[in-house]
């Protein structure tokens, strides 16, 4: 099993020192091969190399290597944006202390208001001031009135005794629930 901070080469090397002393010269490639899929630490590359049709030694090194070099090119670049977001942090820091002039809030995400309907910032819906028209309410719009809708409720009616169409009945009633303002 490869060890953790060994490289490829290191592990082939030490598959290579251990095969010799087995004796196995007709099957060393396949079996050091086979070593390096099982023994392999990272997940994904072991995938890679068990997805790959016809491996052979070489083609198992050179994966394994490319996956290597990319690891540590994402080590690096992880390296170089820490002090970004150190700065970052800084940054912050004088905001809420009030050390620097110039500070603007982030803007939230603006969402559909409950009042108007529309999307805008928080402080400033234009149903403001204005009646509802629907039930009188203020500051918001009728199309957002927080008073029931009228509910229209139909009932099919029918005789036990007789199921003509011609004898079905229907009732339509509507329902209004009213609510007084108390200015």
């Amino acid at each position: 099993m490869q060890k953790e901070g060994k490289t490829i080469e290191q592990y082939v090397t030490d598959l290579c020192l251990k095969n010799e002393s087995c004796n196995f010269e007709s099957l060393s490639d396949s079996m050091i091969r086979d070593q390096i899929v099982n023994g392999n630490l990272d997940k994904k590359v072991r995938r890679q190399l068990l997805g790959e049709t016809e491996l052979t030694l070489d083609k198992a090194i050179r994966i394994c290597q490319a996956s290597e070099r990319a690891n540590v090119q994402l080590k690096s670049f992880n390296a170089e944006s820490e002090p970004v977001a150190a700065m970052a942090v800084v940054h912050e820091r004088a905001k809420k202390t009030g050390k620097e002039k110039h500070y603007k809030p982030r803007q939230k995400d603006n969402k559909d208001c409950n009042r108007c309907g529309t999307n805008h910032a928080p402080p400033k819906y234009p149903a403001y001031g204005k009646d509802c028209h629907k039930c009188g309410g203020k500051n918001f719009f009728a199309r957002c009135c927080f008073t029931k809708r009228k509910v229209r409720v139909a009932e099919r009616i029918k005789d036990a005794s007789d199921s003509n169409e011609e004898d079905e009945q229907f009732f339509v009633e509507t329902v209004v629930k009213e609510t007084s303002t108390k200015d």
